[in-house]
């Protein structure tokens, strides 16, 4: 029986009167006046008058064919006649398919409703030899996969597709789950061999002589093992990872490293080890700098945060919606219209607190970043303080923030109903972390007061109702960020909370470890604090882990809304509710990149899900509108806004669509998105819709801007004139041949991170980025040490060596011209001659920010042969050491650049710096 094929499936689409009329569809094709308007001018991209002729011809033949068997053999046909327009329409559909990433959105949806072919495996069968049919379990996200392609046009009114429509949207989702499977299979013999790579790294250890270079290749083949394991994420592959994490922790530590051991619930049977370590073996390293540069290498692939697995893709596919939204009215932010004019300690002493800070926060920060967490004895002096520390302060519109939010949340009578939550959708660096942190510090001050009956702040004097309730609930606090912002956060927090005001918790990831934390005798249970001092920083992930091991994923309810949260699952697949974090409620949740969670489906979920065991929400995202005014409403529905829930709410959103085709359906070809146009019918209907959304949240958005002025009429945070120059680059041909095998290396391993969608963390890409810093063509060889300029030149990075180049011409003197980059190159300005009498100043300080630690050596090594003196900071250094460096690098007039990673400088103030070069 012949089946469809995607050039099959699309016709009978067609022949039925879709996809070509619905938006989606349009916008993922760029197909917008179908596929044989009258006008030639209008036809698909690369079709001749004379090709869309012969594509008709070959529809009308496909009509002719009596039965469904025989139009499918039709369209399949490879031999026999050729008819000119069966291969055109074939290549261009075909091209289509990949252009509009039609294969990857299904996948996302099979995975998103918990269909995904590789997960169906591990729960209907013993192992994954054979996959589950694609005929059963498709039909389960037909419906889902139909608006992911189509848009909800495509529904009745029942919420489902049309019969009609139904087996060639399954054929083309079917062709998907085709390619699925058979990838998958590749891989899994792929994922054999990288395992055994690492296998025989390890054993090349046993020598009695160790090396960099064996080290390097154990930590990189660990890496790629553990990379593509994770991809097929079946417990035998996580107990292999685990075992080779432990053994790599095992030779860290025999070098000095400071590991993060993990931890496991129950003590197991110590597997068999699979190297002999030694402190011979460990003295014949030929240098220090060598195991620096080992520990710095590990930590790059094994413990830096922005590398933490999670759900955030990279790259997002869609461009930004560009409209205005939560303007200011009359000088006022919205949200903030109150606060527009009340001094900074009248705020502050309105919320009660004391020196302006809450009385949970210390009382001073260091601009080195040390914090009295772990380093007390930094915050200690008899009488003059250290030059590094500073009082904690909060800025202004820091604390009208969180007044306005207080004032949005709490209530001056009681009102079950109301909402105690706040989209806080400041732009970027107004410091929403801040703010988080201190509603989350006024809050427990409050509980404490309420229990001891202590007078209470003024503004809950005057406001003391929350959701109805006088009495404030003593419950937990829960921050949801992404695994990439996870250490950023807790630095903050532990800058912010004074040592023993407040616990502070980081959620686990794996199921073992997120067990043993809600154990009686874990750390959550474990703690002395009142529950409302008690902090649970949890990853996205590990929200999305929980949610799916609880709930169905999507509701069984005939005509239910999009959101509505789907049942539990059966008892025999349902986790403990209580090993989970949806077992507790909370006082306060805070939901970090909100945007994230925009979209239908398990992550707006499970967001929802956890936001409604909470008594008062924080939803931060700096871009409440992403590629859609629909994005408004899902930020309504996190916040609690309760219009947003409603059946209402889901009617208004169709009409809005419904306006937004109406606007399209005129648009000439030309029609750019992005372009400035007041007249733009599109975006004049989009602001619409916007400003109605926004004043149904009335009093429940926060939103401020760098334009924004405080009190007094100045802006929020002064700051000089930002000039940002993004330099494109020619790289060696030795370096783009090198660059280029690494990439096809990548090839097959991102074709399966594709399929089982997965591939969310940069260290996926590990060794193709490290390459492009500078390249090897054996990544496990050593790093040379050049001894001159002549040598470096040979082998150079492009990267490196511009970096160094651009240090020296800014070091000349200050306020150098800009230099400029085109065809490939940097181009410096003549540095003009002084005249008479003139002197220059050289005072000007640069960072050099590298993600790749490992690299510093090479860094150092390349700017000495330049005459420039460098300091370094990195995540293996101690806190003391970094203070030290960065005390250094501020007070010593010989050291003027500073190279920076991105692990473990959280919290250093470099403000005093002009210039920073991002490699």
């Amino acid at each position: 029986m012949p089946t469809h094929t995607i050039a099959s499936a699309i016709i009978k689409l067609h022949t039925l009167g879709i996809p070509w009329d619905y938006p989606v569809w349009q916008a993922a094709t760029g197909v917008k006046h179908g596929l044989f308007p009258e006008d030639p001018k209008l036809l698909p991209k690369g079709w001749t008058p004379e090709d869309a002729s012969n594509i008709a011809s070959y529809f009308d033949q496909y009509r002719a064919k009596p039965t469904e068997d025989e139009k499918i053999a039709f369209v399949s046909q490879r031999r026999g006649t050729a008819l000119p327009g069966r291969k055109k329409w074939r290549d261009w559909i075909n091209a289509i398919w990949r252009s509009a990433g039609i294969h990857d959105k299904i996948i996302a949806v099979i995975a998103a409703n918990n269909c995904h072919p590789l997960s169906l495996s591990f729960e209907q069968t013993e192992d994954a030899s054979s996959w589950p049919m694609g005929a059963i379990w498709l039909p389960v996200c037909l419906d889902a996969i139909a608006v992911e392609l189509f848009g909800d046009e495509c529904l009745d009114a029942m919420g489902r597709l049309p019969e009609r429509f139904r087996a060639p949207t399954q054929a083309l989702a079917q062709r998907t789950w085709t390619n699925l499977t058979k990838r998958l299979d590749r891989s899994k013999k792929r994922f054999a061999i990288y395992e055994q790579e690492a296998l025989e790294a390890f054993n090349d250890l046993d020598d009695e002589t160790l090396t960099r270079a064996k080290i390097t290749t154990v930590i990189r083949a660990v890496a790629k093992w553990r990379n593509a394991a994770e991809l097929l994420n079946t417990p035998e592959n996580i107990e292999k990872i685990e075992k080779m994490e432990v053994e790599l922790e095992r030779l860290m530590e025999g070098l000095g490293a400071q590991v993060s051991k993990k931890k496991t619930k129950t003590k197991k049977t110590p597997a068999p080890q699979l190297f002999k370590l030694s402190k011979e073996m460990l003295r014949s390293l030929a240098s220090e700098q060598a195991v620096q540069d080992i520990i710095l290498l590990y930590r790059e692939f094994f413990d830096n945060p922005l590398n933490a697995a999670d759900d955030v893709p990279l790259v997002d596919r869609q461009k930004p919606i560009q409209i205005p939204f939560g303007d200011s009215v009359d000088g006022a932010d919205t949200g903030a219209e109150y606060e527009a004019k009340i001094p900074p300690k009248a705020l502050a002493t309105n919320l009660g607190f004391v020196d302006r800070i809450p009385l949970l926060f210390n009382m001073h920060r260091r601009t080195d970043g040390l914090t009295p967490w772990s380093n007390p004895e930094a915050f200690q002096f008899q009488r003059d303080p250290p030059a590094e520390l500073e009082n904690l302060e909060l800025h202004w519109h820091q604390l009208a923030g969180v007044h306005a939010i207080i004032r949005a949340c709490f209530t001056p009578e009681p009102l079950d109903e109301h909402c105690a939550g706040v989209l806080v959708a400041d732009e970027v660096g107004l410091g929403k972390t801040y703010q988080s942190a201190t509603v989350i510090a006024f809050l427990a001050d409050a509980v404490i007061r309420q229990v001891e009956e202590l007078t209470v702040a003024p503004l809950l004097e005057s406001r003391p109702y929350l959701i109805g309730e006088k009495k404030i609930p003593c419950l937990p606090h829960l921050i949801l960020v992404p695994g990439t912002l996870l250490a950023q956060w807790l630095d903050e927090l532990h800058i912010l909370f004074a040592p023993g005001a407040v616990d502070l918790f980081t959620y686990p990831t794996s199921k073992e470890e997120r067990e043993m934390f809600w154990a009686p005798d874990g750390p959550f249970h474990s703690s002395n604090h009142d529950l409302s001092n008690r902090i649970i920083l949890a990853p996205h992930s590990a929200l999305q882990k929980d949610f799916q091991s609880l709930y169905l994923a999507k509701s069984k309810t005939s005509g239910a809304l999009p959101w509505t949260t789907p049942p539990l699952l059966p008892l025999n697949r349902r986790a403990n509710i209580s090993k989970t974090l949806f077992g507790q409620c909370y006082l306060s949740t805070t939901l970090d990149e909100a945007h994230h969670f925009r979209n239908h489906g398990a992550k707006h979920s499970a967001a929802l899900a956890i936001l409604g065991q909470t008594t008062m929400r924080l939803v931060l995202t700096a871009t409440p509108l992403q590629t859609a005014t629909k994005d408004l409403a899902a930020m309504g529905r996190l916040t609690g806004i309760p219009y947003f829930l409603t059946e209402a709410a889901f009617h208004d959103e169709k009409e809005d669509m419904r306006n937004l085709r109406r606007a399209r359906k005129d648009l000439p070809d030309d029609y750019d998105p992005l372009e400035e146009n007041d007249e733009d019918p599109i975006k004049l209907c989009q602001v619409v819709i916007a400003q109605r959304m926004q004043q149904q949240s009335q009093g429940h958005i926060l939103r401020r801007t760098i334009d924004s002025k405080n009190w007094k009429g100045k802006a929020l945070v002064p700051l000089p004139p930002c000039t940002t120059i993004y330099g494109y680059l020619d790289l060696t041909a030795r370096e783009v041949t090198i660059i280029t095998a690494n990439g096809q290396s990548l090839k097959d391993s991102v074709g399966t991170a594709n399929t089982t969608l997965k591939l969310f963390t940069r260290g996926f890409y590990m060794e193709y980025r490290i390459s492009v810093i500078y390249a090897r063509e054996h990544p496990d060889d050593d790093i040379p040490v050049f001894k001159s300029l002549d040598q470096w030149e040979l082998v150079k990075s492009t990267k490196l060596d511009t970096a160094a180049r651009l240090c020296s011409y800014f070091l000349k003197r200050d306020n150098l011209a800009l230099p400029t980059f085109a065809d490939g190159t940097v181009h410096y300005p003549p540095i003009p001659q002084l005249l008479e009498g003139e002197t220059v100043t050289q005072d000007c300080k640069i960072v050099v920010f590298t993600e790749f630690p490992s690299m510093s050596s090479l860094l150092l090594n390349i700017f000495q042969l330049y005459g420039i003196k460098v300091l370094a900071v990195n995540g293996s250094m101690s806190y003391e050491k970094r203070a030290s460096v960065i005390k250094k690098f501020r007070e010593d007039p010989t050291y003027r650049v500073l190279a920076l990673s991105s692990v473990g400088t959280t919290g250093i103030n470099l403000a005093f710096c002009r210039i920073i070069i991002f490699l």
